[in-house]
């Protein structure tokens, strides 16, 4: 069965077309009115995936199937609205079905398999299971210093290969092992769900995140960027519910947060733990905002926030974090900080062996919080 996937995001186009290739479909995709115009002179699909939320094109798209080469080719729409009177304007104009996001795979290719005659294999409806689409396209920047023998790259791959929407880049922070090639490596075959930035000297984890940070901006296709730690203290499955989170509230910012509390897996040596207890004392009475984590290894936010906030290197490399909040609340000081960034409490956090603060590194922490002071107050 011939599939059309026209979306104006090509992160999105060739992850599904990749699922549903595997799942027995022939996919091509487009990305606009004039694309999909010129791939229907020459080919008939049997079915078509539009994203409505394309708006414009996608309303043009389907008034050109309809009413200007007669086609009734079957339109199943996808799209991250559930207001009725949009949803149905659509059907008015010839839409055949629809899906909201996040898109179960499964119910997806049911729903394209109703318009052919090809038998449903219990097996691949199953894979087809694990398969999701986040309804954002996200940008995840791992910053990587000697993380050859720590990182799991098979934790990192799983993740990209059932999670369409989501774009991992890799910044290489001038490791002195063989980190840019097990990067490399991860990369292969993958480059449209996996980007690796090469950086040929050390500069930190802080001007690591910019770097990755201001790749992605420079993509239109995206509408979060976050961080993650290579080493996955934080699980992709806490990092998706900041992501969740920030689609959910009206906020600019989402963080994780690492509370003890009953029921949340948070592990940590009680020598890190009481630098951290130091360390955020210290943070809130600089800033005067009510943090209980400022540290934490995961964090997402809104692609215009990324573009205001990651313009200009950091001052520190160890609290780059703090300096994030910092211009956040000096680009936008009509706002309440409490509505525009949501601390987040993580499920769970896992120490990891190998991880790189020491105590000798509290007294270095120590004199960046004041370069902070001295720099921003």
């Amino acid at each position: 069965m011939n599939i059309l996937v026209i979306d104006d995001r090509t992160i999105i186009s060739q992850s599904m077309s990749i699922h549903l290739e595997n799942f027995g479909f022939k996919c091509c995709s487009s990305k606009s009115l004039i694309e999909t115009t010129k791939y229907l002179e020459h080919a008939q699909p049997e079915a078509i995936l539009l994203n409505l939320d394309m708006d414009r094109d996608a309303k043009e798209i389907l008034f050109y199937l309809r009413n200007v080469i007669h086609s009734n080719v079957p339109v199943l729409g996808i799209t991250n609205q559930d207001e009725v009177s949009e949803i149905f304007m659509y059907y008015h104009m010839g839409l055949t079905d629809h899906v909201v996001r996040p898109i179960n795979f499964t119910i997806l290719s049911l729903k394209l398999l109703r318009f052919s005659n090809i038998p449903i294999s219990e097996r691949k409806i199953e894979s087809l299971k694990r398969i999701h689409l986040c309804p954002s396209v996200v940008g995840i920047v791992i910053p990587c210093y000697n993380e050859a023998e720590r990182i799991d790259s098979k934790t990192f791959i799983d993740f990209i290969d059932t999670h369409a929407g989501y774009h991992l880049c890799f910044v290489n922070d001038g490791s002195s092992d063989h980190t840019i090639d097990v990067l490399n490596e991860m990369c292969e075959g993958r480059t449209h769900q996996i980007s690796v930035i090469d950086l040929k000297t050390n500069r930190g984890k802080a001007e690591a995140v910019r770097q990755g940070a201001l790749y992605l901006c420079q993509d239109s296709q995206f509408d979060i960027i976050g961080f993650l730690d290579a080493d996955l203290a934080t699980d992709f499955n806490d990092f998706k519910n900041l992501v969740n989170s920030l689609n959910r509230l009206d906020h600019m910012m989402t963080v994780g947060s690492r509370i003890q509390r009953m029921g949340a897996n948070i592990e940590r040596t009680s020598k890190r733990q009481l630098i951290s207890k130091t360390i955020n004392q210290l943070i809130r009475s600089i800033i005067q905002m009510p943090f209980q984590d400022t540290q934490c290894g995961a964090k997402v936010m809104t692609i215009d926030l990324a573009k205001t906030i990651m313009q200009k290197p950091f001052k520190t490399s160890w609290l780059f974090d703090l300096e994030l909040f910092i211009r956040i609340r000096a680009a936008y000081p009509h706002l309440d900080m409490s509505n525009t960034i949501y601390e987040y409490p993580l499920e769970k956090w896992i120490h990891k062996d190998g991880s790189k603060l020491s105590g000798r590194d509290a007294f270095k922490i120590l004199w960046q919080l004041f370069t902070i002071k001295r720099n921003y107050t």
